[in-house]
Order: structure tokens, then C-alpha cells, then sequence
């Protein structure tokens, strides 16, 4: 398991000009405005995916512990996603209080 703050990124790159990129941008934007809709989600986790240009991507959001900061918590997690898996086609971080992971390929039930 990998330390809190610490991402685990995908080996394989993004090319230029694949829309996984696109995918995985609108992805994202998914997962990030259902934040205020997690805070109040009973099992605090919900899966997601996104498509562009016939590329799917796939996420998962979860907050756990101290559930007033999942907001704060996940956009923590983006950054940390985004600085160091940005040209990846997954990533994964867990935050502590906060999880986030997208791939291109289905890895929840509930997507």
C-alpha cells in the first residue's frame, strides 16, 4: 500500500493526440463536482466514468474519518495526482482522509 500524499501512477504514458487525455479530463470534472454529493452518499464512495473521442475512463472518489473536509481532501488529491501522474493513463493516491484513482479500465461495480 502506498504511503498517504504519495501517488502511484500508471507505467504507460498518454501519447500526444490520444483522447484518453480528453477522457480522463472529463473524468475529473465528474469527479469533482459530485464532491458536495459524497459528503452525503452513505458508503462515502462513488464510482465514475467519462468518455471523448471513443476513449472511456474510469474513477473512483471515497472520504472517510473526517468527512467535513472531503472537498479539501479530494482537491489535495488531484494536485498530487496532477503533479506527479499528470501524462498517465491511471493514477491512484491515497490521502488519508481522502481516495482518488482513475484508469482506463472499469475497476468499480457502480460506475
Amino acid at each position: 500500500m502506498e504511503a498517504a500524499g504519495v501517488p502511484s501512477c500508471s507505467p504507460i504514458r498518454i501519447k500526444n493526440g490520444d483522447p484518453t487525455a480528453g477522457a480522463i479530463a472529463a473524468l475529473v470534472r465528474k469527479l469533482l463536482s459530485a464532491t458536495p454529493k459524497l459528503i452525503n452518499h452513505p458508503a462515502r464512495k462513488r464510482c465514475f466514468r467519462a468518455s471523448y473521442g471513443g476513449k472511456t475512463a474510469y474513477g473512483a472518489v471515497s472520504c472517510f474519518n473526517d468527512i467535513a473536509h472531503c472537498e479539501t481532501c479530494l482537491d489535495a488529491a488531484l494536485e498530487v495526482i496532477s503533479d506527479g501522474c499528470f501524462d498517465r493513463i491511471g493514477a491512484r493516491v491515497n490521502m488519508g482522509s481522502c481516495f482518488m484513482r482513475f484508469e482506463n479500465y472499469k475497476f468499480c461495480k457502480n460506475d
